[in-house]
């Protein structure tokens, strides 16, 4: 029986996140005990909003609001070294994940100045990029 998460749920999901981590996340993506809501929507009401990554001049070129974000952001470098903002080949090495956790590689854990994704959310935004990137 599959469970899922009502709007109110999610509501108060996104508005007490945290930027906490799993003990185990590769069993935990295993078992895929997470329903994910519109995840470019997360990215775009969460991200993609004026002064951050819109498509009215993102933050270090990265526009997480405007159509088709996986193939625009796929292999594009950034200013993290050798981090490419999503990674084809591995996903979960991206830039756009690593500065979702709590203490990223380089720069500041986004959203900055907003709340915090919690573990879920993170998740379901590797997911998505996976199954983009299929």
């Amino acid at each position: 029986m599959k469970k899922t998460v009502g709007p109110i749920a999610v509501a108060l999901l996104l508005l007490t996140g945290c930027a906490g981590e799993f003990d185990n996340p590769e069993e935990y993506r295993a078992a895929k005990n997470h329903t994910c809501a519109d995840t470019l929507t997360l990215l775009e009401t969460t991200c993609g909003t004026v002064g951050c990554h819109s498509s009215m001049g993102g933050a270090a070129g990265v526009d997480l609001q405007s159509s088709d974000i996986v193939g625009r952001l796929a292999e594009q470098a950034s200013s993290c070294g050798e981090l490419v903002i999503i990674d084809s080949a591995n996903p979960r090495a991206s830039l756009l994940l690593n500065k979702l956790g709590a203490t990223p590689t380089c720069g500041q854990t986004m959203p900055l100045g907003g709340t915090a994704l919690t573990a879920v959310e993170i998740a379901c935004i590797e997911d998505f990029l996976e199954d983009e990137l299929r």
